[in-house]
């Protein structure tokens, strides 16, 4: 399956393998700017991104959704797919919003991969509770 949404910025049907899919915009080479869950029993959304600079950025302006109601889903961090600093919060429309910076950029040439097992969540995160996995290469 090709990651792309149509130019248009739609898509007529969505296949991914168990886990969900990370799609992207035509025309773009970020990683992903939405991922949909795909899950024996659940095809749901389950987040879009918006880019800021950088780190300085996902923590000023994550500060800002908590000092206006947001509830934080996760600790600033790092992902291992994609790459990016993170941060997610619950929408309140349903959902998560993830502040990114730094994401993987895929060229035309980039082919999807099917991961077999799970490579972890985050690098690492700001919460001294949550120690994430570490993928061994």
């Amino acid at each position: 399956q090709d990651d792309d949404i149509d130019g248009d910025g739609t898509s007529n049907e969505f296949d991914a393998t168990p886990g969900g899919g990370f799609l992207r915009c035509s025309r773009t080479h970020n990683h992903h700017r939405l991922f949909l869950l795909a899950r024996p029993n659940l095809r749901a959304f389950d987040h879009i991104v918006f880019e800021v600079a950088g780190f300085d950025e996902i923590v000023l302006g994550g500060k800002f959704m908590v000092d206006r109601g947001w509830k934080p889903d996760s600790p600033a961090g790092r992902h291992v797919l994609g790459s990016n600093l993170f941060w997610y919060f619950n929408n309140p429309c349903g959902g998560r919003t993830e502040y990114f910076a730094d994401m993987d950029q895929m060229n035309d040439q980039w082919k999807p991969r099917v991961w077999k097992t799970h490579p972890g969540f985050a690098l690492w995160t700001l919460d001294k509770t949550h120690t994430p996995e570490i993928p061994i290469a």
